[in-house]
């Protein structure tokens, strides 16, 4: 697995290219499985840092304009534990492919973030992951790489190379990423919740929704009042002095908060209901998909009067 950083490089484990090519200075051919349009693309090695575990691929032809970066969260100030990831990956005998899906844990003494996967989750994270991006669905962003696997399968565990120290490590390919990620500031968390919002409403927009991506969606809503909106108030009345806007922003927030925590938990006992009836084209699952949609309008545009 790689992850597209910039549309001419890929990051991924050095253990994988080792495996791949072993200690020779080749060329690696990659695919895009799920762009089956994209023919194989030629790539040098740009980086190998075998104790980091780190590699960097380039480019070596022109690269279509269907091939662009994930964002990458690497302003891990609000990382919390318990966050819900995904990881995708190509386990033995899985051609196509399997999702894993757990919670964020801390790090150890390495750096590396720890995942716990759930014993009543289908998949584990093992060989055939590895240099595949951990999606953090709470944040919206890539906060690692996946590196490591525990070999005691009863304790379900993976570990990832966090974006932190992946910048560090290659900061030439992190620069623009920057943009793509709201700070931890008061209106950094605002703009993040209606990130979230946006990507949600993205989501039920499309003809039908599958029930894993119900659940994606459920965690984004979720996390735009547990980790955004909270955030943001808490960050606002540590303050000992707050300028004019400021002062608008907490007065805004303290006549919303109540409101939205409603708005917030509706919403999500409508989708957790709507999970139920994904993939039938019925007229009641029309309805409700366009009720979502109207109650996702109605949360964003409480944070944009709140926010203006």
């Amino acid at each position: 697995m790689g992850i597209v950083v910039t549309p001419e490089h890929i990051l991924t484990c050095a253990h994988v290219i080792n495996q791949v090519i072993g200690k020779q200075e080749v060329e690696v051919w990659v695919d895009f499985p799920f762009f089956p349009e994209i023919q194989a693309i030629c790539y040098g090695i740009k980086f190998k840092d075998d104790k980091k575990d780190i590699a960097i691929l380039e480019a070596l032809e022109s690269v279509t304009k269907e091939i662009t970066p994930l964002r990458l969260y690497h302003h891990q100030t609000n990382l919390r534990q318990r966050n819900t990831f995904s990881v995708f990956g190509f386990p033995q005998n899985y051609q196509a492919g399997v999702w894993v899906y757990g919670e964020i844990q801390d790090k150890n003494t390495q750096g590396w973030i720890q995942m716990e996967v759930p014993r009543s989750s289908g998949y584990d994270i093992e060989p055939g992951f590895s240099g595949g991006p951990v999606w953090d669905e709470m944040l919206g962003g890539v906060i690692g790489m996946v590196v490591a696997a525990d070999s005691n399968k009863a304790h379900r565990t993976g570990f990832c190379i966090p974006t932190t120290i992946l910048s560090e490590t290659v900061p030439e390919l992190f620069v623009g990423q920057e943009k793509m990620v709201f700070p931890d500031t008061i209106v950094g968390n605002l703009e993040s919740a209606k990130l979230l919002i946006s990507e949600v409403q993205e989501l039920f927009h499309e003809p039908s929704v599958w029930p894993f991506e119900c659940k994606i969606a459920i965690d984004k809503i979720r996390a735009v009042w547990d980790v955004h909106i909270i955030r943001s108030y808490t960050l606002l009345d540590a303050e000992e002095t707050l300028s004019d806007n400021q002062q608008a922003l907490l007065n805004g927030l303290r006549v919303s908060m109540e409101p939205m925590k409603y708005d917030v938990g509706q919403l999500m006992s409508k989708m957790i209901a709507f999970e139920e009836i994904t993939q039938d084209d019925s007229k009641e699952t029309k309805r409700e998909n366009q009720q979502i949609l109207n109650m996702l309008d109605k949360l964003k545009s409480s944070i944009l009067k709140v926010s203006e």
